[in-house]
């Protein structure tokens, strides 16, 4: 503490006498000499003999003196004394006590008592008592240093207030309170700092981290209601933009509808307000259908984008069709009208509801109102199936969902989209499968695997071939050198060459004896035993026993009116409904499936038709001939092929390599060597045989394709939408 020294001045001042000059002379003498205890006996002495004494408040007393330089000389020598660390009687408290007596002593003095001092060779004079008073300010600033405390610092500043110290020692006490307030690192450590030191250069610094830490303790949780709770305490805070963001966060982690409204419904101020409406709309809408848009605008009739909703009604149902001009790519309807302005790089078709583009040498996608509604940019993107597409950056693939929320990371070679709920990855060489959450619930161990299907896959370990279920734990133990899934529990295996069935549990139902067995039809697989074929049911029994040539598969026919199929019996073929009898009698070389009122028949190498006796209505002058279908069949003549009537002769003559007959309903494909085009079924060619095989895109609309061109073709109306240049 700062101590106040008053110098009672009782009475007149005496005169100095002889003595007294002589004692301080001596006691210089002794304190030259390094004699502390003399000296110090001898200082005491003559202010002892004066009355001068310290009260305890440090408040000096002193007997009336008419020559106070001499009782300043006294006060000078003992503190002296006391400022030096080579005597036992070292301190600085007494130090600076005798070194303000001096002080105050010296400035009673008159200039001519302190010319007397000099003569005498007795000190002090101003500049010594300075220079005291400097080195007892240096000695308890070391000192303090060393001690390196508040305390310490603290201490010397109410104890030397006149030092010059006082502002390094001001510092230390700040720099130590900032490193404390560093190692705690909590808001209460700054929060006390910035009481303290509130013009302290690191303010600013202390503010942002008290701030920071008291964001931190407050939501240490983690959950929305003590993020709730930050926001109603502390407002201004300059975390509070964090919190409302934690909270949206949080309260809408499932990404479900639900949630997202939940979150509005609360959190009316929030800044993610506008941001919630846009996930709910997005993910209730996901499919892009005009029924879903419906029933969004009647749940939530509270949306604040109507604008929005009414534009995606219009689209909903509208059929876009990426086309090009200049260069660049945009997206036109089914009537040639332009619907979002050609400007990327190449475009594909929509698929629930979302397009990929191409733009910058990046993949994005759009939808229907040329928003990009998915977030981030991918060097490879994939149509959308439901919700979510495979894309890929730099050499790995991921999966995105609707809104670009990465939920596959990329970090596999090749990936599929989700097939009940798990997706088959790639990792090196290996695959194993994902789940919606992107976590791999099934290691990468398979040298193979399929998607699951009823909850189940096929997956290759070690060469072999077995089946697991979703948790990858073995339905079957891979130990055939092929397998297929399971279809109504029922899958074909191989073990070596040959083909047999099992079921889940692992049982064999049909032996592992056959070269070949088919898929089932109408309960029926077709079976290929020593070369002879025959058919057996689901639980692996030989219902028809091997004996055939040759078979197809079991279908119902309309014009037998039973299930039938055609087989080979001694070079003959015909037809066989499930008990091994036969339909017609076996005369013929070849058969096709009969209809209305025929079958196509071979003899003699030639084609033609017979009734159901057999008999011959049409000739045999074919080289090839199918069933009919719509009073018209396919034959082939020369080479060539075309379409004949119930009467046998020719309505669309034979000059293509081949006729697609059930193409549509009223136009037929025809091929001449690579390339396609369209007749009506009178013949009349509706597209000239210059194209690609058609490609079917949606509705009547096909995409054809002639060299680097393509164009789109409405088949109903016979007229082209759009033909690129």
């Amino acid at each position: 503490m700062s101590k106040r020294l008053v110098v009672l001045i009782i009475a007149a001042f005496t005169v100095i006498n002889l003595h007294a000059q002589k004692q301080l002379v001596k006691a210089y003498s002794a304190l030259k000499i390094y004699n502390y205890f003399e000296a110090r006996k001898l200082f005491k002495e003559e202010l002892k003999k004066n009355k001068v004494t310290f009260l305890a408040d440090t408040t000096a007393k002193i007997k009336p003196h008419k020559n106070p330089h001499t009782l300043a000389s006294a006060a000078y020598g003992l503190g002296v004394i006391y400022s030096r660390t080579d005597n036992p009687f070292s301190n600085l408290d007494s130090a600076y006590l005798y070194a303000r007596l001096a002080d105050s002593l010296l400035i009673l003095s008159t200039p001519e008592q302190q010319a007397k001092l000099i003569e005498k060779q007795l000190p002090p004079d101003s500049v010594a008592v300075d220079t005291l008073f400097g080195k007892i300010y240096t000695r308890g600033y070391k000192e303090a240093k060393e001690l390196n405390t508040v305390e310490a610092y603290d201490s010397y500043i109410n104890l030397f207030p006149q030092s010059s110290y006082v502002s390094n020692a001001r510092q230390k006490i700040e720099d130590i309170d900032w490193d404390s307030a560093l190692l705690n690192d909590n808001y209460q450590g700054y929060k006390q700092f910035i009481n303290k030191h509130p013009y302290s250069p690191r303010i600013a610094k202390a503010k942002g981290s008290y701030e920071l830490r008291l964001f931190e303790a407050m939501t240490k949780a983690h959950n929305v209601s003590v993020y709730r709770n930050f926001l109603d305490n502390f407002p201004e805070s300059p975390y509070a933009q964090v919190a409302q963001d934690s909270v949206y966060t949080l309260s809408t982690q499932s990404g479900q509808v639900k949630d997202y409204y939940t979150f509005i419904r609360n959190n009316p101020e929030n800044r993610n307000l506008d941001k919630a409406w846009d996930r709910l709309y997005i993910t209730y809408n996901a499919d892009g259908l005009e029924t879903t848009l419906k029933n969004f605008k009647e749940e939530y009739p509270d949306y604040p984008g109507a604008d929005r909703l009414g534009r995606d009604l219009q689209l909903a149902s509208a059929f876009l069709l990426p086309f090009e001009q200049g260069g660049k790519w945009g997206y036109i309807d089914t009537t040639g009208k332009t619907i979002i302005d050609p400007q990327y790089d190449w475009a594909e078709l929509f698929s629930d509801g979302l397009a990929a583009v191409g733009l910058n040498g990046k993949t994005i996608f759009i939808n229907k109102a040329d928003q990009g509604v998915v977030n981030g940019s991918f060097d490879e993107g994939y149509a959308y199936t439901g919700n979510y597409t495979v894309v890929k950056q730099g050499e790995k693939y991921g999966l995105i969902d609707r809104i670009g929320k990465l939920i596959v990371p990329f970090e596999y070679e090749d990936i599929s989209v989700f097939s009940e709920g798990l997706a088959v990855v790639t990792k090196g060489t290996l695959q194993g499968y994902v789940n919606t959450g992107g976590q791999l619930v099934i290691p990468a161990i398979f040298e193979e695997a399929s998607d699951f299907k009823n909850g189940m896959a096929v997956v290759k370990k070690d060469g072999k071939y077995g089946h697991i279920n979703t948790k990858g734990g073995y339905v079957t133990e891979p130990v055939y050198d092929w397998a297929e899934n399971f279809v109504n529990g029922i899958a074909r295996a191989k073990k070596g060459e040959l083909t047999g069935l099992i079921n889940t549990q692992g049982d064999v139902l049909a032996d592992f004896k056959y070269s070949v067995v088919s898929s089932f039809s109408d309960g029926l697989a077709i079976v290929t035993l020593d070369g002879n074929i025959g058919f057996i049911n689901t639980k692996g029994v030989e219902v028809i026993k091997p004996q055939y040539g040759f078979a197809l598969p079991f279908v119902y026919n309309a014009m037998v009116g039973d299930t039938i199929a055609k087989v080979e019996w001694k070079k003959k073929r015909g037809y066989i409904f499930k008990n091994d009898k036969s339909v017609f009698q076996f005369k013929f070389e070849d058969v096709n499936a009969p209809a209305e009122g025929m079958i196509a028949a071979k003899e003699k190498g030639k084609w033609g038709f017979v009734d159901k006796a057999q008999k011959n209505i049409i000739p045999f002058k074919f080289d090839n001939a199918g069933s009919f279908k719509n009073g018209m069949a396919l034959a082939s003549s020369k080479g060539k092929t075309g379409l004949i009537g119930r009467n046998g002769k020719w309505i669309i003559e034979p000059k293509y390599d081949e006729v697609f007959d059930n193409y549509t309903e009223n136009a037929f494909l025809v091929r001449i060597g690579d390339v396609f085009g369209l007749i009506s079924k009178d013949g009349k060619e509706l597209l000239p045989v210059v194209y690609f095989e058609p490609e079917k895109i949606g509705g009547d609309i096909y995409l054809l394709t002639k060299g680097d061109k393509i164009a789109y073709y409405h088949m109903a109306s016979g007229k082209f939408i759009w033909q690129q240049n």
